[in-house]
C-alpha cells in the first residue's frame, strides 16, 4: 500500500502520494504531497515535468511503450487521493461502478483512492481504480475534477476566443462543455446533471422572459466593469452604472441594476440551462439541414431516388445475408475437392479401423496381453483402461470415416449454383465496400428514396417545425445570454481584483461578447452551437490604451498571470482537489515573482496545490520543498526526488536558484531573506481568508527556518 502523508484532508480533498517505476528517466521515485504550497524546483531537465506527465496519465491520458525506460518491462504510475466522502469523484466511480458507495456517510469521512496505471513492452496498457480495472474513458470522466493541471501550453489556449466562452460558462456555473468538445464528450452520469433543474429552471425562464433584451442593434456586445464598491458583494452589479454606448455596430453595457442580481455569477444558475439550449439548437439544425437536402434541384432529386430504386432492386432480387459469402466460400472448398476428401476419408478408415492389422486391432491386441499382468499388480489398471477406451475411440472413429466417405461424392450441379452465387456477391461486395455493408446499407437506402419521393409534403411541414423549433432555441439563447451578461461582469471584475495582488493593478479587463462566427438566424439572433454568442476576453494592461485581445497585446509575463487569476477566480466555483502549475511563472521575475508566490500560498489555503517552478520567491512561499535532480549510477541517468526537510538543505536549494551552481555567502543570506518575508503576514489588502484547518496543518507541516543574523537585518 502506498505511503500517505500524515493529517487529515480539507474539506476539497487532496493527492497524497504519487509513486512512478519505470517511466522515461525514472527508475523508481515516490514523492509524498502534503496540505499547502507542494514545490518542485531542480535543474532545467532534471525531470520535473516528467512528474506532470506522470500525473496526466494517472488523470486518463494516453500511455504508450515509449514512455518505458529502456530496460524495464512496464511503467507503472500510481496515485493516492484521499477525498471526502461527498466529493463528486467518488460519487461518478460510485456510478460507474468501480466503487462501493456508503450509504450515510458522515461528510466529514475520507476515503482513499488508488489510481495506478500500466503501461507493457508489447502490450496494451491498464488502468486499475483501487484495483478494480476499468477502461480509459471511464477513468477520464470519473476523475474529471480531482486534479487541475495547467502547464505552460495552457498560455497558447488562453490566447484562442474559443475557449474563453468555456471559462465564462464555469464562472456562471452552467458546467458545460465548449461545442467543440460536446460531441465527443463521455458522461456517465448525465442523469445527475437534469436532476439539478427542479423548480429553478422554471423560475430562471421566468425570470428571463420578464426582462427582455436591451439590444436594439445587431452586433458586438462588450460589457464594461467598474470597480467594485466596498460595501456590495464580489461580482454583484453597481446599481448607479448608466448603460454606455460603444463604437458602430456594438453596445458596451454598464454593470446592470440590482433588479438583475438573480443572474449574478454567484446566483445558482440551473445547470441544465445549457444543455438544453444545445439540445434546441442540435434539433432546429437537423431540421434545417433536412429542409435544405428537401429543396435541393428536382433533377438531381430524381437522379438520385433512380440510382437508389436500381441499387436496391439489385439488392432486393439478391437478397444476401450476413456471412452468407463465407459460407459458400467453406461449401465451394468442400464440393470442388470432394474425390480428394473421399479418398483420404477411406486411407484413413483402412489404417484405423478397417483393415487387418489396423490400429484398432493392434490396440486391441494390447489390452488383451496386459489384461492377465493387471490381474498381478493393480498399477497397471489404469494403464489397460487407457488401452481398452483407445481401442474404442478407433473403432468408432474408423466408423465415422467410413460414413463420411460415403457421403463425399460430388455434385456437379450443384457446384455450379454455388460458383454463381458466389459471383453474385462478390460483383455486390465490390459495388459496396464488402457485403455486409450492402446488407446494412440496404435499409437506410430504402428510407432515403421514400424521403425523396414523399419530399413535397416533407417540405410543407417542415417549415412549421422549424418555427417551433426556433423560437424554443431563441427563448433559451436570450436567457442564457442574460446570465453571461451577468456572469461576464462579474468574472472580469474577479480576474481584476487577482491580478491587482500580481501588480497589474491598472490593466483594465473586459469581456467581449460577440456573435457567433456561424449559425442560424432566428427573430433577429444568429444561434450558433453554443448560444447567440461567443466570449473573448480584452484587456489594457496601461492606462490610456485600448482594450485588445490578448494574443495582440498580452506579453508572457501577463499571460501567466491572468491564467493564475482566472484559475484562482474559477476556484471558488469547481470541486477540484488540487491544481498543479507546471512552471506558469514564465517570463516574470522580480516584484512580480514575489506577488504570484504569495496568490499561490493563498490559493494554497483551501487547495492543494502543486507548484513546478524555477523561481526562488515562489519557492520561498512553500510549505514542502522537493528538490528533482538527475543522478549517474552504473552509466545510467535517473531522475531522484528529495524533500528539502532540513532548513540548510531547502536555504541552499533557493541559493541555488539564484545564483546557480556557485552558492555564495550573500546568495545563501538572500535566500533566508526570502522564505522569511515569505512567512511574514502579507499586507491587509492583499490577504484573503483561508481554511482554518489548512492554515493549522500548514504551520505544523513547514519546517521552522533559522535566520541568520544578516538576513534577519534585511527582512
Amino acid at each position: 500500500m502506498l505511503a500517505q502523508c500524515q493529517g487529515s484532508v480539507d474539506d476539497g480533498g487532496m493527492l497524497t502520494t504519487l509513486r512512478i517505476s519505470g517511466f522515461a528517466i525514472v527508475d523508481a521515485v515516490e514523492v509524498r504531497f502534503g496540505p499547502g504550497l507542494n514545490v518542485l524546483t531542480g535543474e532545467t531537465g532534471a525531470g520535473k515535468s516528467i512528474l506532470v506527465n506522470a500525473l496526466h496519465l494517472v488523470l486518463g491520458g494516453r500511455m504508450s511503450a515509449e514512455v518505458l525506460r529502456d530496460g524495464a518491462e512496464e511503467a507503472v504510475v500510481e496515485a493516492l487521493f484521499e477525498l471526502p466522502a461527498a466529493h463528486p469523484v467518488l460519487a461518478r466511480l460510485a456510478a460507474a461502478g468501480l466503487l462501493e458507495p456508503r450509504a450515510g456517510a458522515s461528510p466529514d469521512e475520507v476515503r482513499e483512492l488508488l489510481v495506478r496505471r500500466v503501461a507493457a513492452r508489447g502490450g496494451r496498457g491498464r488502468a486499475f481504480v483501487n484495483g478494480a480495472l476499468c477502461t480509459l474513458g471511464m477513468l477520464e470522466e470519473a476523475l474529471r475534477g480531482a486534479v487541475d493541471i495547467s502547464g505552460q501550453h495552457e498560455h497558447v489556449s488562453l490566447l484562442d476566443p474559443a475557449t474563453h466562452l468555456d471559462l465564462l460558462d464555469a464562472h456562471a456555473g452552467l458546467d458545460g462543455p465548449s461545442p467543440q468538445r460536446a460531441e465527443g464528450e463521455r458522461g456517465f452520469a448525465a442523469g445527475t446533471d437534469l436532476e439539478r433543474a427542479g423548480e429553478e429552471a422554471g423560475s430562471a425562464r421566468r425570470r428571463a422572459e420578464a426582462k427582455p433584451e436591451h439590444l436594439d442593434a445587431p452586433g458586438e456586445r462588450r460589457l464594461a466593469p467598474r470597480s467594485p464598491s466596498p460595501e456590495r458583494a464580489e461580482g454583484q452589479p453597481d446599481e448607479a452604472a448608466p448603460e454606455r454606448a460603444g463604437g458602430p455596430g456594438e453596445r458596451r453595457l454598464a454593470p446592470r441594476s440590482g433588479a438583475r442580481a438573480e443572474h449574478s455569477p454567484g446566483t445558482n444558475v440551473p445547470a441544465p440551462l445549457l444543455l438544453r439550449y444545445r439540445a434546441a439548437h442540435a434539433a432546429l439544425a437537423a431540421l434545417v439541414r433536412e429542409r435544405e437536402a428537401l429543396s435541393a434541384d428536382e433533377g438531381e432529386r430524381a437522379r438520385r431516388a433512380d440510382y437508389l430504386a436500381f441499387q436496391l432492386a439489385e439488392l432486393d432480387r439478391a437478397d444476401p445475408r450476413p456471412g452468407e459469402l463465407d459460407a459458400l466460400e467453406d461449401e465451394r472448398r468442400v464440393l470442388a475437392s470432394a474425390e480428394k476428401l473421399r479418398e483420404a476419408a477411406r486411407a484413413a478408415e483402412a489404417l484405423a479401423y478397417g483393415e487387418e492389422g489396423s490400429a484398432s486391432e493392434r490396440v486391441a491386441q494390447a489390452a488383451r496381453a496386459l489384461a492377465e499382468a493387471a490381474l498381478l499388480d493393480r498399477r497397471l489398471e489404469p494403464t489397460l483402461a487407457l488401452l481398452r477406451s483407445a481401442a474404442v475411440e478407433l473403432e468408432e472413429a474408423g466408423r465415422e470415416l467410413g460414413r463420411y466417405a460415403d457421403g463425399a461424392g460430388g455434385d456437379p450441379e450443384r457446384l455450379l449454383a454455388v460458383e454463381e452465387r458466389l459471383e453474385l456477391l462478390r460483383a455486390l461486395a465490390r459495388k459496396h465496400g464488402s457485403l455486409d455493408q450492402a446488407v446494412s446499407r440496404r435499409a437506410g437506402m430504402r428510407e432515403e428514396l421514400a424521403g425523396l419521393r414523399g419530399g413535397g409534403e416533407r417540405l410543407g411541414e417542415i417549415d412549421g417545425e422549424i418555427a417551433a423549433r426556433g423560437r424554443e432555441a431563441a427563448a433559451l439563447a436570450r436567457e442564457l445570454s442574460l446570465v453571461r451578461a451577468a456572469a461576464a461582469r462579474g468574472f472580469a471584475a474577479s480576474v481584476r481584483d487577482e491580478l491587482d495582488g500580481l501588480a497589474m493593478g491598472r490593466c483594465r479587463i473586459e469581456v467581449a461578447l460577440p456573435p457567433p462566427e456561424s449559425g442560424i438566424p432566428v427573430d433577429g439572433l444568429l444561434l450558433g452551437a453554443g448560444g447567440a454568442e461567443g466570449a473573448e476576453i480584452l484587456i489594457a494592461p496601461n492606462p490610456g490604451e485600448p482594450l485588445r485581445p490578448l494574443a495582440k497585446i498580452a506579453s508572457g509575463g501577463e499571460l501567466s498571470r491572468i491564467l493564475l487569476a482566472v484559475k484562482r477566480t474559477l476556484s471558488r466555483k469547481d470541486p477540484v482537489a488540487t491544481y498543479v502549475f507546471d512552471e506558469v511563472d514564465a517570463g516574470i521575475g522580480g516584484a512580480v515573482a514575489e506577488a504570484m508566490g504569495r496568490v499561490l500560498s493563498e490559493v494554497s489555503r483551501g487547495r492543494q496545490v502543486i507548484c513546478v517552478t524555477h523561481l526562488p520567491q515562489v519557492a520561498a512561499f512553500a510549505d514542502r520543498h522537493h528538490r528533482v535532480e538527475k543522478r549517474i549510477a552504473g552509466g545510467r541517468t535517473r531522475a531522484a526526488v528529495a524533500l528539502l526537510e532540513a532548513d540548510e538543505d531547502r536555504r541552499r536549494e533557493v541559493a541555488r536558484m539564484i545564483a546557480g551552481a556557485t552558492i555564495t555567502d550573500s546568495a545563501l543570506d538572500h535566500a533566508a531573506a526570502l522564505i522569511a518575508a515569505a512567512r511574514a503576514p502579507a499586507p491587509e489588502q492583499g490577504r484573503r481568508p483561508g481554511s482554518p484547518r489548512v492554515a493549522a496543518r500548514r504551520a505544523e507541516a513547514a519546517p521552522a527556518i533559522a535566520v541568520p543574523r544578516r538576513a534577519r537585518a534585511a527582512g
